[in-house]
């Protein structure tokens, strides 16, 4: 699934939003929305693969997809 605005993509998660996906969460500003169990490194990895199966199921029953900003052509 696509979702295409002028600035932004959303998408559907791929392998190469692993790193940016971990460091945003790794952040202690976006921890303050998880308990401490939560937000740990193994547990964001597992939801992290989670949302890379929910995007390879067909059909696809849920959905969580990332803000990319799309680059200045």
């Amino acid at each position: 699934m696509e979702i295409v605005t002028k600035r932004f993509l959303l998408r559907d998660f791929i392998e190469l939003d692993r790193s940016p996906f971990l460091d945003y969460q790794a952040d202690s500003r976006s921890q303050i929305f998880y308990e401490p169990s939560q937000a740990s490194g193994e547990n964001l990895t597992r939801l992290f693969e989670k949302f890379c199966t929910w995007a390879c199921e067909h059909p696809q029953l849920n959905y969580q997809l990332p803000i990319v900003q799309r680059r200045e052509s």
